[in-house]
């Protein structure tokens, strides 16, 4: 008996310790399910918070897109309103505007409506509740570089009962700038890499003539005479069997390398139209009121005043400064067409100072004699515009004088001699230019394909596309793009949607 009631202690033992033992694992497996329990939940809010965040990021990368779309669409309108007003500035100021206004109007996004204004994150809400919780994404959107333009958008997750927790995806996209509207028709721009001189036919060298650049002839010679000093510094764009030296020319010429001497592909650009039906509706705008006419004809002489104004559009039947006498015209920011019936003459010593930030365009219809400056106060040429319409050869010489203005003859030859320079483009559809003198130090196009060019003499600093070219007496051609580009070639230009984002990929920070 008393060894059955040891037994019976030892078994009392047991079970104390085996249930013990099962309340200590079933404690711990509680214990590890609710952990587990725990992670799982934390692991699947903290996964949404990402997904907020990321929403966040998506919803204000859409809005960033139709941002820069309609930057582009105002850049070409912009771009359309000069054309049809006769405006042509160049391709960085196009591209100047769309950039500006896309860092503009990210400014404008991020700006508060308080005052003073401050930059603040902008709030994302658009998400259904979540276990009666509301989530947030704090979006902002920052312009990181503008070469290539870059914006880099961030986006903050959390849910409104723990904003402590919270999670942030950053990406950035690169912007594109592919203006097609200024390639005309969509094409791509015409490339005229340090071509100095572009012709259809013979491009002709003598007496000491030399190119500071390069030259193509698509359908002629390139013909250097043994003159001492004859040179092209670049490529020489033909057939090697089309290009001819005289015979001494490696003791008269410079010598040309034969690697140098090759058929290059090169675009035709054609001329733009002549405006001759903004001509035509002029005639039916009235004359100027702050100038004193004499049926209809302006003369500034010496008992007529010196400054001017001019708002609008107007006409004249002649426009006559003479020798010796100055006047000032301000336009003010108005774009301005002006009329010149019959004839437009500024004399010797005489010269026409343009006043304003506006444009002014000068159509003449008969006859042209500038011997006199005429420009603006910095001397651009972007400014001004003068359209000739007469069959007789305009007259531009006296020395050292400035036009800082574009000149756009419709059909006649033309002479620009005795160190006249025009600053802006010179554009013709007639079928000689004679150039003497050096003509400026500024970059212009001559674009001229129904013409031969005779550079007689002086320094010449540009790009030449003519029919054909000829140089003697010392004459020199520095290649040069000009300051303003060339008005687009009758392509209707290409206001459609390119692509405009590039994406990189979206990181968490």
């Amino acid at each position: 008996m008393k060894h059955l009631r040891q037994d019976n202690g030892y078994a009392m033992l047991l079970v104390i310790f085996t249930t013990a033992l099962i309340s200590v694992i079933g404690l711990g497996l509680l214990t590890m399910n609710v952990n587990s329990l725990k992670t799982s939940k934390y692991e699947e809010v903290n996964q949404a918070i990402f997904y907020i965040a990321e929403a966040g990021l998506n919803y204000e990368k859409e809005e960033i897109n139709e941002l820069i779309t309609n930057a582009y669409v105002e850049t070409g309108k912009e771009h359309k309103s000069n054309l049809d007003s006769n405006i042509f500035e160049n391709d960085d100021y196009y591209k100047s505007f769309f950039i500006n206004k896309i860092i503009d109007d990210i400014g404008k996004r991020y700006t508060s409506a308080e005052d003073p204004p401050t930059i603040k994150p902008r709030e994302f809400d658009s998400f259904e509740l979540q276990n009666s919780v509301k989530p947030y994404a704090e979006i902002t959107a920052t312009v990181e570089e503008t070469n290539p333009l870059t914006i880099n958008i961030e986006s903050t997750g959390f849910f409104a009962d723990r904003k402590s927790n919270k999670r942030t995806v950053s990406q950035s996209i690169e912007v594109i700038i592919d203006l097609k509207f200024l390639y005309g028709g969509g094409l791509p721009p015409i490339n005229l890499p340090d071509l100095a001189v572009q012709a259809k036919g013979d491009i002709f060298l003598k007496g000491g003539a030399t190119i500071n650049g390069s030259v193509s002839s698509s359908n002629g010679k390139v013909i250097m005479n043994n003159n001492d000093g004859v040179n092209i510094t670049g490529i020489v764009g033909v057939a090697p069997e089309n290009f001819i030296k005289g015979t001494n020319s490696l003791n008269g010429n410079k010598i040309i390398a034969e690697d140098r001497v090759k058929s290059v592909e090169v675009a035709e650009y054609s001329l733009p139209e002549f405006p001759t039906d903004t001509m035509e509706a002029l005639k039916s705008v009235n004359y100027p009121s702050d100038f004193i006419l004499n049926n209809g004809a302006f003369t500034a002489d010496w008992n007529s005043k010196s400054n001017y104004l001019l708002k609008e559009d107007a006409k004249f039947k002649d426009f006559i400064i003479p020798d010796g006498r100055s006047i000032k015209i301000d336009i003010g920011n108005n774009h301005v067409n002006l009329l010149v019936e019959n004839n437009f003459s500024l004399g010797s010593s005489g010269s026409i100072e343009i006043i304003g930030s506006g444009t002014l365009n000068i159509y003449v219809e008969n006859q042209m004699t500038i011997r006199g400056p005429l420009n603006t106060p910095d001397k651009k040429p972007e400014n001004i515009n003068i359209y000739y319409a007469g069959s007789s050869t305009p007259t531009i010489n006296n020395n050292s004088q400035l036009i800082a203005a574009s000149l756009y003859i419709q059909s006649s030859n033309f002479e620009l001699n005795n160190g006249m320079s025009i600053s802006g483009n010179i554009i013709s559809g007639g079928t000689h230019i004679s150039v003497g003198g050096s003509s400026g130090t500024t970059g212009k196009y001559i674009l001229a394909p129904n013409a031969h060019l005779e550079h007689l003499d002086g320094e010449l600093k540009g790009v030449i596309i003519v029919n054909s070219y000829s140089s003697s007496g010392g004459s020199k051609v520095i290649y040069a793009p000009g300051l303003l580009p060339l008005p687009n070639d009758n392509k209707t230009p290409d206001y459609s949607l390119p692509d405009l984002i590039i994406e990189q990929n979206l990181i968490e920070i």
